[in-house]
C-alpha cells in the first residue's frame, strides 16, 4: 500500500486502500483463477475462488494486490469519491471504473433491511444456547454446542468454571441485539437517503485529471476545480461547477456547465502523456448540453479543418459565453460547426443570429440554424497597413 500512497499523493489512505482492493488480481499468471495453496481445505471443502469478477470472495477477499494495475487508477468506486488534486498537477486514470461492488452491497443491505422491518430481531436467528439452566446449574450440552466446555484455554482462563462468567440475561441479549440492528437499519437508510449506494466522482483542486477508460459508474461526475479530460467513454452525466471539462472521448449522458468552462478537444500537452494518443478535437455527448449564464464554451480554430467542437445527441441549451481562439490561416466562406445537437435553444451572450464576431484577425458570421451553432468566415480584418 505504501507504493500506491506514493503514486497517488492526492488521495487519502482510505481512497488508496479502496484503489488497492478494486485493482487486485484473482488470477494466476496463466489467467486461471487462483485456488490458494490447494483446491480443498483439510476438511475436504473447496477453497476455490467463487465470487464473480468485481466482487470480493468469501474466502479470499479482494485477491492479491496488483501494483501494475494499481498504477492506472481505481477499478471501481466503492462510494462517492472526492478527488482533490491539490498536490500533483496531472494524473491519468486508464482503468475502466465501475460500481459492481457497491451495487451488490446495496442489494444485500436492502434485503437485510426488508427482512428486519418484517421480522424484527427474529431476522437475526436464534440466540446461542445459554450456558446456565433456569436453576443456575451448568448446562453441559449448551457448553458442548458452543465448543467451550472442552476448550483448554477457556478452562484455564476461568479456572475451570466458565459458568461463572455467563452474566448476560435474555433481556439484555434482546435489548443489545435490537440496538445493534436499529443502528444498522439507520445506517442503511442514511445511505439510501443520501444516494451513497451509487458511485460518483467529484473532481476538485487545480490539477488536471485525464480519464481514458470505460467509466460505467452511474452517479455522474462533478468538476469543481482544475480540469477533467475525457478521452475514453463516460457513461453518466458530467456537471461543471467551477472547473473545466475537456477531451475527445464520449459522455453517454448530459453535460451541464453551471459555471466554469467546456473546452472540447485534447490539448497537445495532454496527448503527450498518453501512449499512442493524438490530440483530438471533438467531444461527443449522448445527452443534452446546457451552458448556464455563468458558463463558457472555449473552442480553438487552427485551420479550415482543424478546430474543436461539441457533438450532442440531445438538445443544446445556451446561455453563457463563447471564447474563441483563432490560431491559423482561414479561408473565407469556411463554415465551422462549433456545436450541434437535436435542437438548439438560446444563444451565447452578446452573439445573436447573424452577429459579426471579430477574433484573431477574421470576421465570423454567427448562426444557430439547423440545430447547430456555426461560425462562417467572412473575410480577414484589415490591419491598417501594419
Amino acid at each position: 500500500m505504501g507504493v500506491l500512497l506514493s503514486r497517488y499523493p492526492n488521495m487519502d489512505a482510505k481512497q488508496v486502500r479502496e484503489l488497492m482492493f478494486t485493482t487486485a488480481n484473482n488470477k494466476m499468471s496463466d489467467g486461471v483463477r487462483f485456488l490458494g495453496t490447494g483446491q480443498t481445505s483439510p476438511s475436504g471443502a473447496s477453497i476455490a475462488w467463487t465470487a464473480p469478477d468485481g466482487l470480493p470472495d468469501e474466502r479470499w477477499g479482494w485477491g492479491i494486490p496488483d501494483l501494475a494495475k494499481g498504477m492506472y487508477g481505481p477499478g471501481q468506486f466503492l462510494s462517492p469519491m472526492t478527488y482533490n488534486m491539490d498536490k500533483a498537477p496531472l494524473d491519468v486514470w486508464s482503468n475502466d471504473i465501475s460500481q459492481i461492488a457497491i451495487k451488490e452491497r446495496e442489494r444485500e443491505d436492502l434485503e437485510w433491511l426488508a427482512g428486519y422491518k418484517e421480522q424484527g430481531i427474529a431476522y437475526a436467528g436464534e440466540f446461542s444456547p445459554n450456558v446456565l439452566n433456569p436453576d443456575g446449574t451448568l448446562d453441559e450440552q449448551a457448553f458442548m454446542l458452543q465448543g467451550i466446555l472442552g476448550d483448554p484455554s477457556i478452562q484455564a482462563i476461568t479456572n475451570g468454571h466458565p459458568e461463572l462468567y455467563d452474566k448476560i440475561t435474555h433481556e439484555d441479549a434482546v435489548k443489545w441485539r435490537k440496538e445493534w440492528m436499529d443502528e444498522r437499519a439507520a445506517y442503511i437508510q442514511n445511505n439510501i437517503d443520501n444516494n451513497l449506494y451509487t458511485a460518483s466522482l467529484t473532481k476538485q483542486g487545480p490539477g488536471t485529471l485525464i480519464m481514458t477508460g470505460d467509466e460505467t459508474y452511474e452517479g455522474g461526475t462533478t468538476v469543481e476545480g482544475g480540469k477533467l479530460s475525457i478521452t475514453g467513454s463516460h457513461a453518466s452525466s458530467i456537471d461543471v461547477k467551477g472547473g473545466t471539462l475537456g477531451g475527445s472521448g464520449s459522455v453517454g449522458d448530459s453535460v451541464t456547465v453551471t459555471s466554469g468552462v467546456l473546452r472540447p478537444g485534447l490539448a497537445s500537452e495532454e496527448a503527450a502523456q498518453l501512449t499512442g494518443t493524438s490530440a483530438g478535437n471533438v467531444l461527443n455527448v449522448g445527452g443534452n448540453v446546457t451552458v448556464g449564464r455563468q458558463g463558457r464554451v472555449a473552442v480553438t480554430i487552427s485551420g479550415d479543418r482543424d478546430y474543436t467542437s461539441v457533438r450532442a445527441a440531445g438538445n443544446l441549451v445556451l446561455d453563457g459565453e463563447l471564447d474563441l481562439d483563432v490560431r491559423g490561416k482561414l479561408t473565407p466562406g469556411t463554415v465551422f460547426t462549433i456545436m450541434s445537437g437535436s435542437s438548439i435553444n438560446g444563444g451565447f451572450h452578446a452573439l445573436p443570429e447573424n452577429r459579426a464576431l471579430n477574433v484573431g484577425g477574421y470576421l465570423f458570421r454567427v448562426s444557430y440554424k439547423n440545430n447547430s451553432m456555426t461560425l462562417t468566415v467572412m473575410q480577414p480584418v484589415p490591419n491598417n497597413g501594419k
